[in-house]
Parts: structure tokens; sequence; C-alpha cells
């Protein structure tokens, strides 16, 4: 009778600490991952402006002259990655926020198109709204002149 007890009491031990590093993690996740607002990406953007703008002026330079851009991050600017092509227009993509774990990923970002794209989203939560619905999603929403938000989403 007092085996069971003993047993009963460490199996609850266990199962309170299993919970907590449950709840905990998936707290931590949720704080560490949490996605900007339409809103806080036009902060987020206004507030790096500058940064961005003269990365992007380096990046349109190596690219007219046919070099190599570098997609590692830069926390400086405040970007984890990017995407840079010229071909057919320049089109810039600056990966800055990233969620979700191998084919369920999905972020925002701040991209320079010198082409508008064909859809433009009103909001980051519209784009959220769609995303889950195709594979490799993309969708843009405009900050100003050639800068955009964007959503992308992979699963």
């Amino acid at each position: 009778m007092a085996t069971m007890k003993k047993s009963i009491k460490i199996i609850s031990i266990l199962l309170a600490i299993s919970t907590s590093v449950i709840v905990g993690g998936i707290v931590v996740l949720y704080f560490n991952f949490k996605l900007p607002t339409t809103i806080e990406m036009r902060n987020y953007f206004s507030s790096h402006q500058s940064e961005f703008e003269n990365k992007n002026a380096e990046i349109l330079a190596v690219l007219a002259a046919g070099g190599h851009v570098d997609s590692g991050g830069n926390a400086k600017v405040g970007y984890l990655g990017l995407q840079a092509t010229s071909e057919p227009s320049a089109q810039i993509m600056y990966f800055t926020h990233r969620a979700g774990i191998g084919v369920g990923s999905f972020g925002t970002g701040i991209a320079y198109l010198e082409s508008q794209p064909v859809t433009l989203y009103p909001s980051l939560e519209a784009m959220r709204d769609d995303g889950g619905k195709d594979d490799g999603f993309v969708g843009f929403g405009r900050l100003s002149g050639k800068w955009y938000f964007f959503f992308w989403g992979s699963h």
C-alpha cells in the first residue's frame, strides 16, 4: 500500500513537470516566434528604413555589375536572410521574421520591388488567411514607393 502511494506520488510529480515543460515551451515559442502585425511591420520598417535603403543601394549596385549577393542575414540592418534578383526587374526580399519548423515554415519581410505585384493585400493579416491555402505562398502589401511588406509560407 505504501509502495503504491509512493508510485502515484512520483507519477503525479512527473506529470506536473512534463506539463510545465510543455506549456512553458509553447509559451516561449509563441512569444519568440510571434509574427508582427501590419502596424508592427510598418513601425519596423520605419525604424530601420535608412539601413534598408543603404543596404538596398549596395545590393542594386552588385546586381547591376552582375555580381553575387550574399543571402545571409544582417542584424544591423534587421533581416534574417534575403533573396535578390535583377531579372526581369530588381526584386530584393529581406526576410525579417520567421516561425514554424521545416516544411511548415512561414514568416514576414520587407521587399524592394521595381515592378508592382499584380495582387496587393491590404494587410499581413489578410495574407495569412490566404497563405494557408497555397504551398509556396508569397503576398505583398505596399509600404511606400517601391517598398512592400510581405508574408510567405510553405507547408
